[in-house]
């Protein structure tokens, strides 16, 4: 013993220490729901309010992630996409990880119409991401990347 304190909890290898082969493609909303909680376990204990004041969203937004994730209209599909768009930027989180559960997605294991649901909604969240840098960083203020 080195004197070290141990953790008797086993940790999951990290995704990018898996081939591609190794991580299943899940982008349904239940599963990009289940990595946003993971996200606000592991960045805010667990804090719901803390994790909406940190996004930027209504606590209900994440109380509800399934609904959320799920739009059945533009003005939820404007939440979702603003939600997903938070989260990326205010937790760092890659987006490709965010919607498919792998950073490195084979892309055969991606239906083609899911792949282009999947490209519309980076889009969005790019289009989002944009805007709130402009944003917080002051009208027309360059920035490099």
């Amino acid at each position: 013993m080195n004197g070290s304190p141990t953790s008797s909890r086993l940790r999951e290898p990290h995704v990018d220490q898996l081939g591609p082969a190794d991580v299943p493609v899940t982008c349904g909303a239940r599963a990009i729901a289940t990595r946003i909680r993971s996200l606000i376990a592991h960045e805010d204990g667990g804090d719901v309010c803390a994790a909406a004041r940190r996004l930027g969203v209504p606590v209900r937004q994440l109380v509800q992630l399934d609904t959320t994730l799920a739009p059945d209209c533009p003005e939820a599909r404007a939440a979702c996409e603003a939600l997903l768009a938070a989260v990326t930027l205010r937790y760092q989180a890659s987006a490709t990880w965010l919607l498919t559960g792998s950073h490195h997605p084979d892309p055969g294991a991606v239906s083609p119409d899911v792949a282009e649901r999947l490209a519309g909604v980076c889009h969005a969240i790019a289009g989002r991401v944009a805007e709130d840098v402009t944003a917080t960083s002051g009208a027309g203020a360059p920035y490099s990347l």
